[in-house]
């Protein structure tokens, strides 16, 4: 689980979370921004001597066949879950994948129907751009030299298991660079310093990419989704800027 702190410049420190955490949990030591905290739980709930007393389970959506032992012990583990964040969490529907949404607010009620995905954006983008891809995209990209067929010939992405051919990956990589380089970088490219992203979906010449970044300092967290199919093609990026 994962939450977006206060900026520290306007609200208090939220309590650490490392001194809060049961012995057996995890504080990862990812390179991200003050005011995001991460950590994990291994599921097992133990005493400070380590000894395991039960599983620890935060639950899924309520459920006809759960006994109220079990919804009593989840309840517990989520107060306590909700002592060590910021604001009210979003209780998901999990199901792993590349699927994230975003949420409002967390179900008011048992009957509220939860979103099924692996995460949730629970901020609004700072910046939103759209960029339309011709049909022809596949094959102006070719001339860079990558003249993979994949990409041209309709036969070739059958046999791949795409219904026609699909934009090459770096196509979609460099879109999603430009949307940042036009925006936050008022195109000046040397202000880039490291690109990274996930490849998550296909993109189809003709489509359009729509990239949202959000900004923290010097870090501009990304991802790109399709106008036409709402799925997102590139996931999880980050950029850094230089200084």
């Amino acid at each position: 689980m994962s939450a977006r702190a206060p900026d520290r410049s306007r609200h208090s420190p939220i309590r650490p979370v490392r001194d809060a955490l049961p012995n057996d949990w995890i504080v990862p030591a990812w390179p991200a921004p003050a005011n995001v905290q991460a950590f994990f739980t291994t599921r097992n709930a133990v005493t400070a001597d380590g000894v395991r007393t039960a599983a620890f389970d935060v639950g899924g959506p309520p459920r006809a066949s759960d006994d109220a032992t079990a919804r009593a012990a989840i309840a517990d583990h989520r107060r306590f879950l909700q002592q060590l964040l910021p604001s009210p969490p979003v209780w998901l529907d999990q199901a792993h994948g590349t699927d994230v949404v975003a949420v409002d607010r967390a179900p008011g009620s048992p009957d509220d129907r939860w979103r099924r995905a692996d995460g949730s954006v629970t901020r609004a983008p700072d910046v939103v751009h759209e960029c339309d891809t011709r049909a022809d995209q596949a094959f102006i990209y070719a001339l860079s030299g990558d003249r993979n067929p994949l990409h041209r010939d309709p036969k070739v992405a059958k046999m791949a298991g795409f219904p026609k051919p699909i934009l090459h990956g770096l196509c979609s990589y460099g879109t999603a660079c430009r949307a940042v380089i036009s925006t936050i970088c008022k195109y000046d490219p040397t202000k880039i310093t490291s690109f990274d992203v996930r490849f998550s979906s296909p993109v189809f010449p003709g489509e359009t990419i729509i990239t949202e970044m959000w900004v923290d300092g010097n870090v501009v967290s990304y991802r790109s989704r399709l106008k036409e199919r709402d799925v997102v093609v590139l996931n999880n990026g980050k950029c850094t800027i230089a200084n």
